[in-house]
C-alpha cells in the first residue's frame, strides 16, 4: 500500500469522493506556504506514478535457450601430419 505524508507547513485544504461505474475517484487538496515542501510532496507523487505504471505493465518471459540436439556436434576432421614442419 502506498502512503502520502505531508509535514507542518503543508494542510489539508479539502477532499471528495466520487463514484461512477463502479470506480471511485479521491481528489485530495494540500495547501502549502512552503515551496520546497510542495516540490517533495510532488516528487513523492511521481514516484508512486511510476511505481504503479510499472507494475500495471506485463512482464515479457525471458528467452529460454533452444534445447540441445540429442547428438552432440561431430568431431572436427583435423589431419595429424607427424613432425613436418
Amino acid at each position: 500500500m502506498t502512503g502520502i505524508y505531508f509535514q507542518a507547513p503543508c494542510r489539508l485544504k479539502s477532499y471528495s469522493a466520487t463514484t461512477k461505474s463502479g470506480k471511485t475517484v479521491v481528489r485530495i487538496e494540500i495547501e502549502s506556504t512552503d515551496h520546497r515542501e510542495a516540490g517533495y510532496l510532488l516528487n513523492d507523487l511521481e514516484k508512486i506514478l511510476k511505481q504503479q505504471k510499472e507494475a500495471a505493465r506485463p512482464r515479457k518471459e525471458p528467452k529460454v535457450a533452444p534445447k540441445p540436439l540429442a547428438l552432440p556436434a561431430p568431431a572436427l576432421q583435423l589431419t595429424y601430419r607427424g613432425d613436418a614442419e
